[in-house]
């Protein structure tokens, strides 16, 4: 490796030095760049929108809308219906018609409808600003904790995962938080790791796996607080809306799973039937196998 090195040196001196002695430099300058190029583009298409609707056609706050829609739903009959997704669907085009149909579901546990509701308060806009910058505080005030390093900060807040939840609404600043949260303070601070890791029960996918983490490292105080609370935050919210949300949560979940099962089974049987009829035919079958899996993934 060395070798490379001393041969590439007096071929390409700048660039060599821009990724040796002056990388801190480089990557500063490359975030800077990117944070400046894709938010100075953001703001053009927000200005050019026509009400909630960019230029192109996708919403403003594509993933928002779905908080905003249950938002407006808690403490209603709607939040049971939200868990159908034909009938979360409808209530989105009706709210914005004449833009598709807005295939999205609502499959986040009832105690989701205890954050979000504080949005049915304010405009769309209003909450969709609060939403993005409450989070990305929270984000900003953890990756803080996490590096000190100045640089190493903006390369985060100027990453492509960072922009993708800023400009749809999405939970990612949320559980990065958390989960970023729970790993780095089980040591010193159990009980505030516990309580973060018990938060992302909001997101379940992100909320079980913590506790066992906590659990195979002998952190028994960060588990409890976990455990605690998850079961303050259901319930929290099977005081304030019943027992209804949560079995329709229950039976969502249920049918999703059904449904990957069913994609799955049939993913196993064209597999096999492929390589039945012909040597080969397995790769020819994947792009229709890795599409059905994909739309399955949005159900």
């Amino acid at each position: 490796m060395r070798s490379i090195i001393d041969w590439f040196a007096p071929r390409f001196p700048l660039i060599h030095g821009l990724l040796t002695v002056r990388l801190r430099f480089f990557l500063t300058c490359l975030g800077v760049l990117f944070v400046v190029t894709v938010y100075s583009y953001y703001v053009v298409v927000l200005a050019q929108a026509d009400g909630l609707f960019t230029k192109p056609g996708p919403m403003i706050g594509g993933d928002f809308v779905v908080f905003r829609t249950a938002a407006l739903a808690a403490g209603t009959t709607a939040m049971v219906s939200n868990y159908d997704m034909a009938n979360f669907s409808a209530a989105l085009r009706e709210a914005y018609p004449g833009h598709g149909a807005m295939m999205v579901g609502w499959l986040y546990p009832p105690s989701m409808y205890l954050v979000v509701r504080p949005l049915s308060l304010v405009s769309f806009v209003s909450g969709f600003a609060l939403w993005v910058g409450v989070f990305g505080a929270l984000f900003v005030a953890t990756v803080r904790r996490l590096w000190s390093d100045r640089v190493a900060l903006l390369l985060a807040i100027g990453s492509p995962a960072v922009l993708q939840s800023v400009i749809t609404g999405q939970t990612g600043l949320l559980t990065a938080s958390l989960i970023a949260g729970s790993a780095v303070l089980a040591g010193p601070r159990p009980v505030l790791a516990g309580i973060r890791a018990g938060l992302l029960t909001l997101t379940p996918q992100f909320g079980l796996l913590i506790p066992i983490a906590f659990a195979a490292a002998g952190y028994w105080r960060a588990f409890a607080a976990a455990a605690i609370t998850a079961l303050a935050l259901a319930g929290a919210s099977m005081v304030a809306y019943g027992i209804e949300p949560w079995l329709a949560f229950v039976e969502a979940m249920n049918a999703q799973c059904e449904c990957r099962w069913a994609i799955a089974h049939n993913q196993h049987g064209e597999r096999r039937r492929s390589s039945e009829l012909r040597p080969g035919a397995v790769a020819a079958t994947a792009p229709r196998v890795q599409a059905r899996t994909h739309a399955g993934a949005y159900l």
